[in-house]
């Protein structure tokens, strides 16, 4: 199932660079992207995710004299990231139907994109993984240098050598997995039986070597400025894919390999995680105070909020984790619906400079009501995804680190402020001469946001089956950490 959504994404790709009529281009790419999401929910509702180990699990040789196999798999960890990868793709092809400039090499770009998150999601070789993490850079690199805004190239060049280099510092430490083990093997599950092969300091080194990679993809600070870049240059479909599943493969990536394979690295670096985590969470929320664009306020929003999921990971228990994987599911339905939101407005008003709108919520008051809504949800409100999601972190931190919980939770204030402070200024008020000849949102782009929206509510009120879904994955994990429920 896994590679039949690689061939028909594939498929569709070359179906767009064979056709001559731009409806039909836009046709391609959202059935492509429609039908692997529909898979995708088969996937989902097919199996018993609690159970642990991996389903759908496929592994053909690939470069046997290295031990480089095509492994696939998911589990209850990758499989909501698989299924949000679809859904989000599925979305932007349908919220990018205005697409006119170059509208065939752009939805081959999406669909290019989605085979390489995917990818990450799905590979159990270290050596596929990495193949996969690199080729995500292509397309995102093109899709906002082609179709970004006025800085564009260089956002473009900025995204490109950040995650580039740190990257290849990560392709060293898999390299060193490989010959450290000495058992030829990219295989992730054989390596995770061979740990103990690798002494603590190598762990040490090694985890290291990962986590450069890692958090410069999540991105955490200091190593983040490249995200406000991106994220504001970037069209807004290469937003909602940026912030709604790029961002998750550096945390998936701790959870996956890091943990897993060198305990010992973690145990060493877990008080840095802590601290890079609560950092992060702080200066997110205090940075969007001063922000007077719309788009890079939800940006830095997502440096506060991934600052959360690493946190979580960082506790390095079973709620924390299952805590940190579900707020990355719950910050890649609501910032994209921020993204879509904010580029709606953008569409119809001209404009996403706080200053010069107001009265939004008055002349349009379908938008006025998406972004009020968005904005609730990612400032946690209770009934909506996030709240269960940030619940379980900060109960779980309190629990392992006492009153220092108080640090970021007080950041839950900051970002109802800020929050609350936007909505104010551009969303309701007077009318703006900005906001008075503009036009609410289109159909394409409404239909998209009311699905998010539906979901947001639905995983708030109802988190069960997903959370248990993910615990089934994340215990095996904690009994690899050495660590346990209380």
């Amino acid at each position: 199932m896994i590679s039949l959504s690689f061939l028909i994404l594939l498929g569709g790709i070359l179906l767009i660079g064979a056709a001559r009529d731009e409806r039909l281009v836009k046709s391609i790419g959202v059935l492509a992207s429609g039908v692997v999401f529909a898979l995708a929910l088969y996937i989902w509702l097919g199996s018993d995710w609690s159970l642990p180990g991996w389903h759908y699990l496929e592994a053909y040789e690939w470069i046997p004299a290295f031990g480089i196999q095509y492994k696939v798999g998911l589990d209850g960890i990758s499989m909501p990231m698989y299924v949000l990868t679809a859904l989000l793709t599925f979305l932007s092809c349908i919220f990018s139907w205005d697409i006119t400039n170059r509208a065939k090499e752009y939805f081959a770009l999406f669909l290019l994109l989605e085979i390489a998150i995917l990818g990450v999601f799905v590979a159990l070789d270290l050596f596929l993984f990495y193949v996969f993490w690199e080729v995500v850079l292509v397309p995102m690199y093109l899709i906002i240098n082609l179709w970004g805004g006025p800085r564009k190239e260089y956002a473009a060049i900025k995204f490109f050598l950040y995650t580039f280099l740190a990257s290849l510092i990560m392709l060293v430490g898999i390299i060193a997995l490989y010959l450290a083990t000495g058992a030829k093997t990219f295989d992730l599950t054989e390596l995770i039986a061979l740990k103990d092969r690798l002494s603590p300091e190598l762990q040490i080194w090694i985890f290291a070597a990962l986590l450069v990679g890692f958090v410069v993809k999540m991105p955490q600070v200091p190593v983040h400025t490249w995200l406000p870049d991106a994220h504001v240059e970037a069209p807004t479909a290469g937003s909602v894919l940026l912030a709604g599943v790029l961002l998750k493969m550096g945390s998936y990536g701790i959870i996956r390999v890091s943990l897993p394979l060198l305990p010992a690295g973690f145990e060493f670096f877990q008080p840095i995680l802590i601290s890079i985590g609560v950092l992060s969470i702080i200066y997110g929320a205090f940075v969007c105070l001063a922000q007077q664009d719309l788009k890079r306020l939800v940006a830095y929003s997502s440096i506060s909020h991934m600052g959360a999921v690493l946190l979580g990971i960082a506790l390095g228990s079973e709620v924390g984790i299952v805590g940190a994987v579900y707020m990355m599911f719950a910050h890649g339905l609501i910032s994209p619906l921020l993204f879509m939101i904010v580029g709606a407005i953008q569409h119809g008003v001209g404009t996403r400079e706080i200053r010069l709108l107001g009265g939004v919520a008055l002349k349009l008051p379908k938008a006025g009501f998406i972004i009020t809504a968005g904005a609730l949800a990612s400032a946690g409100l209770p009934g909506m995804v996030q709240f269960i999601a940030e619940f379980l972190i900060f109960v779980e931190t309190y629990r392992v680190l006492g009153l220092l919980v108080l640090l970021p939770l007080l950041t839950v204030i900051i970002t109802a402020g800020y929050y609350l402070w936007a909505l104010r200024r551009a969303i309701f008020g007077e009318v703006s001469p900005a906001v008075a000849s503009g036009h609410d949102v289109k159909p394409y782009e409404f239909w998209p946001m009311l699905v998010l929206i539906i979901l947001i509510i639905f995983f708030g009120v109802w988190p069960a089956p997903l959370l248990s879904d993910i615990a089934g994955a994340v215990k095996p994990l904690v009994t690899l950490l050495g660590r346990g429920m209380p």
